[in-house]
């Protein structure tokens, strides 16, 4: 059975009015802009999939036209914006005074999840989270590690590097304040 579109593609817009889609990809979700060359390419590769033409032997992904994209893309958009629901949006950092998100870039869509009991590893985050074209990938974080070890690839006097330690902390703060 073929999963309906409003199963695995959802419509939104961030808060300041642009519009975003949620695509499940291999059974993960993946957050995009509308308006952004990654979601034009999730488009195209999606079209090509569903709608298939026989060349001589063999099956191949039909390629729509530049205009078409445009028009759908635009559709999309538009709808998104009317009809979807406001979520706020993130890159790499999300969340808020409970729950902090870590987007790692991986192509997974796998994070961190930080609460006051920890961190793990997680699969699906709880915020939607966009990326850039160049974003990297971050490495999985290893537990057991010391903050002191940063001093030693660090030109900061012994003094000032609480202030580093704080300012890393602060980086990670999705709230801000």
């Amino acid at each position: 059975m073929a999963i309906g579109f409003a199963e695995w593609v959802k419509l939104w817009h961030s808060p300041d009015g642009q519009g975003h889609a949620s695509v499940l990809v291999d059974g993960h979700w993946e957050h995009y802009r509308i308006k952004s060359n990654a979601f034009e390419s999730w488009f195209r590769g999606e079209y090509g999939r569903v709608n298939q033409v026989k060349v001589g032997a063999r099956w191949v992904p039909q390629v729509p036209g530049t205009q078409a994209v445009r028009d759908a893309m635009a559709s999309l958009d538009g709808y998104a914006q009317r009809q979807g629901e406001p979520q706020e949006v993130w890159m790499r950092v999300g969340g808020d005074e409970e729950v902090i998100w870590i987007d790692l870039g991986r192509s997974d869509w796998s994070g961190i999840k930080v609460t006051r009991n920890g961190w793990h590893v997680v699969k699906e985050m709880g915020v939607p989270f966009v990326r850039s074209g160049t974003m990297l990938p971050l490495p999985i974080p290893r537990r057991g590690g010391n903050i002191r070890d940063l001093k030693r690839v660090l030109n900061v006097p012994e003094a000032d590097f609480v202030l580093v330690a704080a300012w890393l902390l602060q980086v990670l703060n999705p709230v801000g304040d």
